[in-house]
């Protein structure tokens, strides 16, 4: 099997799922650069609704839980696909720690001892971490959305990330974060920007923007309406019609030669969930 393969099936599935949500009033997405991509493979109706932060847990603190020198911090699950060795290998003038755990964690710490490896934290513990952090580390190239960006800029931390999707999509202030390709450049150049900024905006993804984004979009979309729901069930009684008259001829063929009717999981699915979400709405 060759790319080749491994294409047709992302579009296989890209179809099956553009069916399902095609058929909706609307689809939430939680960032940009997701809806300029699904919208391009022919979604529609597509709503944006970002996802929210904790912003009286995560806030601005006058602590220091990993001493005084300057502290550069990753937080997240520590495996392979986060990229974190990009972080461990910067010359940084201060200390990187990480919090979190995950396949990856016994090896680094045994690669890099100069790095401080805390492990999970949570609920204060993990707003205290941040908060004691002069600049939040992004390595990641591949995540769509970093809940972990937002909580970093609540606490009132810069971050330092590549130009990839999720970041883009969060950062776009050049005042609360750095996006380079040279990621120790924008570590070290998080460090002059204005914490009060990072705090700042944050606040445009507090859980109460975020509810007030959901209810704006919900009234959208009953102001819209649905999609004829008639004509959706009327395909799909078409299309059933159909195969019942396709097997029934091959039943009764004088030759006994057996035929197949091939209909594709997603023409099978799509049938399924097409009287489903009628018979919802």
């Amino acid at each position: 099997r060759g790319l080749g393969d491994v294409y047709k099936r992302q579009d296989w599935c890209y179809s099956l799922q553009r069916r399902f949500h095609n058929g909706a009033a609307g689809t939430f997405v939680a960032a940009p650069s997701v809806a300029a991509e699904l919208k391009a493979r022919g979604f529609e109706r597509l709503m944006l609704w970002s996802r929210g932060v904790d912003t009286e847990l995560f806030r601005p603190r006058n602590v220091r839980l990993f001493g005084d020198e300057s502290v550069f911090l990753y937080v997240g699950r520590i495996a392979v696909e986060k990229n974190i060795k990009a972080f461990l290998d910067l010359d940084l003038p201060g200390r990187k720690v990480l919090v979190g755990g995950g396949p990856q964690a016994a090896e680094l710490e045994r690669l890099y001892p100069d790095a401080l490896f805390a492990g999970p934290m949570h609920g204060e513990e993990l707003a205290q971490a941040y908060a004691s952090a002069d600049v939040f580390v992004f390595p990641s190239l591949t995540d769509t959305f970093g809940l972990v960006l937002l909580e970093a800029l609540a606490s009132g931390v810069p971050v330092a990330a590549y130009p990839a999707s999720g970041p883009r999509d969060v950062l776009t202030d050049p005042r609360v974060g750095v996006l380079s390709s040279d990621l120790r450049e924008a570590a070290l150049r998080a460090l002059r920007l204005d914490r009060g900024a990072a705090r700042e905006h944050a606040l445009l993804y507090s859980w109460e923007n975020s509810a007030r984004q959901f209810m704006d979009n919900m009234l959208i979309a009953h102001n819209m309406g649905l999609p004829d729901k008639r004509a959706l069930f009327r395909r799909w009684r078409q299309k059933r019609t159909e195969q019942k008259k396709q097997k029934k001829t091959a039943r009764l063929g004088g030759n006994r030669a057996v035929s197949f009717s091939c209909v594709s999981l997603g023409d099978a699915l799509g049938d399924i969930a097409s009287p489903l979400r009628w018979l919802a709405a």
